[in-house]
Protein backbone atom coordinates (compact mmCIF):
# COMPACT_ATOMS: atom_id res chain seq x y z
CA UNK A 1 0.00 0.00 0.00
CA UNK A 2 1.30 3.20 -1.11
CA UNK A 3 0.57 7.00 -1.01
CA UNK A 4 1.68 9.18 -3.93
CA UNK A 5 1.41 12.69 -3.82
CA UNK A 6 1.43 14.51 -7.07
CA UNK A 7 2.52 17.88 -7.35
CA UNK A 8 2.58 19.72 -10.93
CA UNK A 9 0.94 22.64 -12.04
CA UNK A 10 0.54 21.21 -15.64
CA UNK A 11 -3.48 20.32 -15.12
CA UNK A 12 -2.98 18.17 -18.41
CA UNK A 13 -0.04 16.23 -17.25
CA UNK A 14 -0.92 15.70 -13.59
CA UNK A 15 -4.33 14.44 -14.67
CA UNK A 16 -2.48 11.77 -17.00
CA UNK A 17 0.31 10.89 -14.56
CA UNK A 18 -2.60 10.59 -12.08
CA UNK A 19 -5.04 8.62 -14.70
CA UNK A 20 -1.84 6.07 -15.21
CA UNK A 21 -0.14 5.68 -12.51
CA UNK A 22 -3.36 4.42 -10.60
CA UNK A 23 -3.41 1.69 -12.31
CA UNK A 24 -0.34 0.63 -10.11
CA UNK A 25 -0.23 2.75 -7.28
CA UNK A 26 -3.09 2.15 -4.88
CA UNK A 27 -3.50 5.74 -3.32
CA UNK A 28 -2.70 9.04 -5.31
CA UNK A 29 -3.09 12.88 -4.45
CA UNK A 30 -2.55 15.42 -6.95
CA UNK A 31 -1.96 19.15 -6.45
CA UNK A 32 -1.19 22.27 -8.75
CA UNK A 33 0.30 24.10 -6.07
CA UNK A 34 2.80 23.26 -3.73
CA UNK A 35 1.36 25.49 -0.85
CA UNK A 36 -1.69 23.18 -1.36
CA UNK A 37 0.60 19.68 -0.76
CA UNK A 38 2.41 20.98 2.05
CA UNK A 39 -0.57 22.23 3.86
CA UNK A 40 -1.75 18.37 3.07
CA UNK A 41 1.28 16.69 4.22
CA UNK A 42 0.39 15.85 7.76
CA UNK A 43 -3.20 14.49 6.58
CA UNK A 44 -2.12 12.66 3.56
CA UNK A 45 1.34 11.08 4.89
CA UNK A 46 2.72 10.52 1.52
CA UNK A 47 5.43 7.69 1.00
CA UNK A 48 6.72 8.87 -2.60
CA UNK A 49 6.24 12.53 -3.66
CA UNK A 50 6.80 13.64 -7.59
CA UNK A 51 7.29 16.85 -8.56
CA UNK A 52 7.72 19.33 -10.91
CA UNK A 53 10.12 22.03 -10.38
CA UNK A 54 9.12 25.30 -11.89
CA UNK A 55 5.91 26.39 -10.29
CA UNK A 56 4.27 29.69 -9.70
CA UNK A 57 4.85 30.38 -6.46
CA UNK A 58 6.46 28.51 -4.44
CA UNK A 59 9.02 26.40 -7.03
CA UNK A 60 9.09 22.69 -6.46
CA UNK A 61 12.27 22.70 -4.76
CA UNK A 62 11.82 25.48 -2.35
CA UNK A 63 8.94 22.61 -1.63
CA UNK A 64 11.17 19.95 -1.17
CA UNK A 65 13.16 21.69 0.98
CA UNK A 66 10.70 22.44 3.70
CA UNK A 67 9.59 18.75 3.34
CA UNK A 68 13.21 17.40 4.01
CA UNK A 69 13.48 19.69 7.09
CA UNK A 70 9.73 17.86 8.37
CA UNK A 71 9.93 14.30 6.91
CA UNK A 72 13.73 13.65 5.39
CA UNK A 73 12.74 9.90 4.74
CA UNK A 74 9.92 10.32 2.55
CA UNK A 75 12.06 10.01 -1.18
CA UNK A 76 10.83 12.39 -3.84
CA UNK A 77 11.31 12.13 -7.63
CA UNK A 78 11.80 15.61 -9.50
CA UNK A 79 10.70 15.68 -13.07
CA UNK A 80 11.33 19.07 -14.80
CA UNK A 81 12.16 20.17 -18.18
CA UNK A 82 15.08 22.38 -17.35
CA UNK A 83 18.37 21.09 -17.85
CA UNK A 84 20.83 23.70 -16.23
CA UNK A 85 23.03 22.70 -13.91
CA UNK A 86 21.72 24.90 -11.42
CA UNK A 87 18.41 23.06 -10.80
CA UNK A 88 20.39 19.71 -10.06
CA UNK A 89 22.87 21.28 -7.94
CA UNK A 90 20.23 23.06 -5.77
CA UNK A 91 18.15 19.69 -5.99
CA UNK A 92 21.31 17.31 -4.90
CA UNK A 93 21.55 19.85 -1.79
CA UNK A 94 17.60 19.69 -0.89
CA UNK A 95 18.86 15.49 -0.83
CA UNK A 96 16.91 14.58 -3.65
CA UNK A 97 18.82 11.37 -5.50
CA UNK A 98 15.41 10.57 -7.72
CA UNK A 99 15.38 12.77 -11.57
CA UNK A 100 13.47 12.88 -14.40
CA UNK A 101 13.32 15.10 -17.59
CA UNK A 102 10.03 16.08 -19.38
CA UNK A 103 8.58 14.55 -21.45
CA UNK A 104 8.00 11.95 -19.03
CA UNK A 105 8.63 8.29 -19.84
CA UNK A 106 5.97 6.90 -17.83
CA UNK A 107 7.67 3.36 -18.02
CA UNK A 108 10.93 5.07 -15.88
CA UNK A 109 9.05 7.05 -13.23
CA UNK A 110 6.75 3.32 -12.73
CA UNK A 111 10.50 1.80 -12.79
CA UNK A 112 11.27 4.20 -9.77
CA UNK A 113 7.89 4.37 -7.92
CA UNK A 114 8.22 0.67 -8.01
CA UNK A 115 11.64 0.36 -6.82
CA UNK A 116 11.58 3.11 -3.99
CA UNK A 117 8.44 1.12 -2.90
CA UNK A 118 10.59 -2.05 -2.15
CA UNK A 119 12.92 0.01 -0.37
CA UNK A 120 9.95 1.36 1.94
CA UNK A 121 8.54 -1.90 2.11
CA UNK A 122 11.77 -3.78 3.38
CA UNK A 123 12.52 -0.26 5.97
CA UNK A 124 8.89 -1.22 7.29
CA UNK A 125 9.45 -5.17 7.86
CA UNK A 126 12.88 -3.88 9.15
CA UNK A 127 11.43 -1.45 12.04
CA UNK A 128 8.66 -3.72 12.71
CA UNK A 129 11.29 -7.24 13.52
CA UNK A 130 13.19 -4.41 15.91
CA UNK A 131 9.65 -3.01 17.61
CA UNK A 132 8.88 -7.19 17.94
CA UNK A 133 12.49 -7.75 19.32
CA UNK A 134 12.40 -4.75 21.54
CA UNK A 135 8.75 -6.37 22.95
CA UNK A 136 10.51 -9.27 23.34
CA UNK A 137 13.40 -8.10 25.25
CA UNK A 138 11.50 -6.25 27.58
CA UNK A 139 9.25 -9.04 28.71
CA UNK A 140 12.17 -11.52 28.85
CA UNK A 141 13.80 -9.16 31.19
CA UNK A 142 10.85 -8.67 33.25
CA UNK A 143 10.45 -12.29 33.76
CA UNK A 144 13.72 -13.63 33.89
CA UNK A 145 17.03 -12.51 35.54
CA UNK A 146 19.78 -12.98 32.43
CA UNK A 147 23.54 -12.73 32.24
CA UNK A 148 25.33 -12.82 28.71
CA UNK A 149 28.95 -13.73 29.08
CA UNK A 150 31.81 -14.33 26.35
CA UNK A 151 33.74 -17.52 26.04
CA UNK A 152 36.40 -15.90 28.68
CA UNK A 153 33.55 -16.22 31.03
CA UNK A 154 33.58 -11.98 30.99
CA UNK A 155 30.17 -10.51 31.78
CA UNK A 156 29.15 -8.66 28.48
CA UNK A 157 25.22 -8.11 29.22
CA UNK A 158 23.33 -8.67 32.59
CA UNK A 159 19.47 -7.49 32.51
CA UNK A 160 17.72 -5.03 35.40
CA UNK A 161 16.37 -8.15 36.94
CA UNK A 162 19.60 -9.83 37.37
CA UNK A 163 21.03 -6.34 38.55
CA UNK A 164 18.21 -6.25 41.22
CA UNK A 165 18.64 -9.97 42.60
CA UNK A 166 22.67 -9.57 42.74
CA UNK A 167 22.61 -6.07 44.48
CA UNK A 168 25.08 -4.84 41.91
CA UNK A 169 24.79 -2.21 39.45
CA UNK A 170 25.17 -3.12 35.67
CA UNK A 171 28.19 -0.91 35.09
CA UNK A 172 29.68 -3.25 38.13
CA UNK A 173 29.83 -5.54 36.20
CA UNK A 174 29.74 -5.20 32.44
CA UNK A 175 33.68 -6.02 31.30
CA UNK A 176 34.17 -8.26 34.80
CA UNK A 177 34.22 -12.38 35.51
CA UNK A 178 31.42 -13.93 36.48
CA UNK A 179 33.33 -14.66 40.16
CA UNK A 180 33.24 -10.97 41.16
CA UNK A 181 30.09 -11.56 42.68
CA UNK A 182 31.26 -15.50 44.34
CA UNK A 183 31.51 -14.82 48.34
CA UNK A 184 34.57 -15.11 49.77
CA UNK A 185 33.06 -18.21 51.62
CA UNK A 186 32.07 -19.92 48.45
CA UNK A 187 34.34 -22.52 46.71
CA UNK A 188 35.27 -21.40 42.94
CA UNK A 189 34.36 -25.66 42.24
CA UNK A 190 30.91 -25.03 43.46
CA UNK A 191 30.31 -21.34 41.97
CA UNK A 192 30.96 -22.71 38.97
CA UNK A 193 28.72 -25.80 39.03
CA UNK A 194 26.11 -23.33 40.69
CA UNK A 195 26.22 -21.10 37.44
CA UNK A 196 26.11 -23.91 35.19
CA UNK A 197 23.06 -24.80 37.09
CA UNK A 198 21.85 -21.49 36.30
CA UNK A 199 22.57 -20.63 32.83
Amino acid sequence: YINLMIVEDDKQLRDMLVKILSREVSHINSYSQPSEALKDMDTYKPDIIVTDIKMPGMNGLEMVEVIKELYAEIPVIVVSAFSEKEYFIKAIEARVNHFLTKPVDISKLLDMIENISKDIKVRHELLNKNILLDQYKHIVDLSNNITVTDNKGIITYVNDKFCELSGYKKEELIGKPHNIMRHPDMSKEFFKKMWKTIL
